[in-house]
């Protein structure tokens, strides 16, 4: 039977289990598999109700506590979605060429496919960390006539891919710069993973760019100030102003309203995170049961307790399995995981359940009704299919939660 788009959209779906999309899809971020889902994110927005404050109207006297009473403090966090794409398209050749073999067709297919769940999995985990900016990393460099962007911290390396074409910004997505302008469009040619960097073809960075400065931000093109909000927006670091966050001005309380924040940078690795544990516990009132740590500062926290290391044996889903290190905390374990998409100088202490990763059907959607969502080239020999995400992080209790900040691992 020839291999039609019919029957290679059916091959496409029996290949392509919930399963097997599952495992390329969550391999490698902890975060991102372990976190509670909610396909349901239908409407406009959705409201994230959370009481900060108890009512008052207490007092030794009666009089005092009939005059002074107040309501309950209450606020909504409206939650709208944030959208990812990629595109992938597979030569009408190679599909015509191996129509009598099955099998040499998927096997090309499955290429494309694999890689491109994988690249809007690595996004999505990026921006869990993030802070809806899109920024994935900072130029270090003081001069500009090379083509090579030495990165400020060499990890955020992981972030980037051959091909990816950049846009640049004084800030990191959110600051209402918007993007420099660029002459052309500049591509990744070559990585250093090793060294911490990223070549764009032959031409100097002030080519591209002309206005191109030290500290600027990196960013894929489309992305700025355009991804889901991550950690970073709902425990920032650096406590939050009257700047509304979903439509919450977190200002009135900004632990129970955006968490716990500590400089932790003066502390041993494995006292830090025992600091920030106990603090989120005493002062943000939570049970911080899980953490994330860039896999840099997690070998640092392994060394640093020697013999003492308490290994968690793997957990999250069931096909995809991570390892953690116990640290003890006043209400019970919280066990920290190594996620190459957390910043190396931050450290998060979470409470599990008050998390939830809300989305427009699954967070990776390959496939549309009974098929792949092929589209035909209108002026191009080639078949284009599509995977997106359409969603948000959500947190019911961001007291619940604290962000550490670290000094950089080596």
């Amino acid at each position: 039977m020839s291999l039609d788009l019919t029957a290679f959209s059916f091959a496409m779906k029996e290949y392509y289990t919930d399963d097997e999309v599952q495992r390329v899809t969550y391999e490698d971020h902890p975060f991102f598999a372990q976190v509670a889902k909610d396909e349901k994110f239908f409407g406009k927005v959705l409201p994230v109700p959370l009481i900060y404050g108890n009512p008052q109207g207490r007092s030794a006297s009666i009089a005092k506590a009939v005059a002074n009473q107040t309501a309950s403090k209450g606020v909504e966090f409206l939650l709208t979605r944030a959208k990812d794409y990629m595109v992938a398209t597979i030569d009408n050749e190679t599909m015509e060429a191996s129509e009598n073999d099955e099998g040499a067709f998927m096997e090309a297919a499955i290429v494309e496919t694999d890689g491109s769940l994988s690249q809007l999995s690595d996004s999505i985990s990026i921006s869990l960390f993030g802070n809806g900016g899109g920024a994935l990393g900072q130029i270090a460099n003081s001069a500009f006539n090379t083509p090579t962007i030495t990165l400020t911290d060499p990890y955020s390396v992981v972030n980037f891919e051959v091909g990816m074409s950049l846009d640049i910004s004084v800030d990191d997505g959110t600051g209402g710069n918007g993007v420099r302008t660029a002459t052309g469009t500049p591509a990744i040619t070559a990585i250093d993973r090793a060294a911490g960097t990223i070549t764009l073809g032959a031409t100097n960075l002030s080519t591209w760019w002309a206005a191109v400065a030290q500290n600027d931000y990196i960013f894929v093109q489309g992305d700025y100030n355009a991804k889901l909000k991550g950690l970073a927006a709902w425990i920032p670091y650096t406590t939050p102003t009257s700047t509304a966050f979903f439509g919450v001005d977190r200002t009135p309380d900004p632990v129970r309203l955006a968490g716990v924040r500590y400089d932790a940078s003066s502390l041993p690795i494995e006292e830090a995170l025992v600091e920030l544990v106990s603090r989120v516990e005493q002062i943000g009132g939570g049970h911080p049961d899980v953490g994330y740590l860039n896999p840099a500062q997690w070998r640092s926290l392994e060394k640093a307790l020697g013999a003492r290391v308490q290994y968690v044996n793997p957990t999250g889903d069931a096909l995809v399995g991570f390892t953690g290190i116990r640290i003890a905390g006043k209400k019970g374990p919280c066990v920290f995981y190594a996620d190459n998409n957390c910043p190396n100088t931050r450290a998060y202490a979470l409470t599990s359940k008050t998390w939830k990763l809300r989305t427009l059907g699954k967070p990776t959607k390959l496939f549309k009704g009974d098929g792949l969502q092929f589209l035909r080239g209108s002026t191009t020999d080639d078949l284009q299919f599509r995977v997106q995400f359409y969603g948000n992080l959500a947190c019911n209790a961001p007291g619940w939660n604290g962000v550490a900040n670290l000094t950089a691992a080596p």
